[in-house]
């Protein structure tokens, strides 16, 4: 894949591919736990974002693995259990729902996460959007990758004067809050530290999507790429 074609491509699961063995766990994951959240509003069940939201604090080093496997326990089992849920022929629609989304909580739950475990969850969240087509909910996909690792055949070069305390703060409370709103207010307050990146800059100003994990907000707290 070229620099090009991972600006364009459409299929999570081919860009993936080419992040194997580059990718690190937490950017997986995160991956993972974003397309869940893709879909949360046609998941009806509470377990679901608890589980995600789980996955997301392991990935920060704040659940471990033990705390991790009790708070997805119930969304395993519904995806373990699938006998007796209707088939989709449009009735038991939420029964249904439920367990394809219990399916794509599960690998963003894994005790280690990587690609396999990034490309299951993804393939079956996109199932979960099914009043889009596939190709739709894939494309989407591809762009929160996009936002989490950047292009990672063009280096986006940091310098460290560009890290003072205000852009540093605001960076941190954008993490913290998934308040990717605040963005363009980022841009401002590196460029005012002389930041002349346009990778940056640009990132900082476009519509997004913008997830937790933005490679530019990891960028500037020092967390993986």
């Amino acid at each position: 894949m070229t620099a090009s074609e991972w600006s364009a491509s459409p299929e999570p699961g081919t860009m993936l591919e080419a992040l194997r063995g580059k990718i690190s766990s937490r950017k997986a994951r995160l991956f993972a736990c974003a397309c869940c959240r893709q879909i949360a509003g046609g998941v009806f069940y509470s377990g679901f974002l608890e589980a995600i939201e789980a996955a997301e604090r392991h990935a920060d080093g704040a659940v471990d693995d033990d705390g991790l496997a009790a708070a997805c326990a119930v969304t395993r089992a519904i995806a373990e259990a699938p006998a007796g849920l209707p088939a989709w022929d449009g009735t038991g629609a939420m029964e249904y729902l439920d367990w394809v989304g219990a399916n794509a909580a599960v690998p963003a739950c894994a005790p280690a996460a990587g690609v396999s475990e990034a490309t299951e969850a993804a393939r079956w969240a996109a199932g979960v959007l099914g009043g889009e087509p596939v190709e739709a909910a894939q494309a989407a996909q591809s762009d929160l990758l996009r936002d989490m690792i950047g292009n990672p055949y063009r280096v986006t070069e940091l310098d460290r004067r560009w890290l003072t305390s205000d852009a540093v703060a605001l960076a941190a409370g954008i993490y913290a809050d998934q308040a990717f709103d605040r963005l363009p207010v980022l841009a401002d307050a590196l460029m005012d530290a002389g930041c002349d990146s346009e990778d940056i800059l640009a990132h900082c100003r476009s519509d997004g999507p913008h997830v937790r994990g933005c490679w530019v907000v990891d960028l500037i707290l020092s967390k993986d790429r």
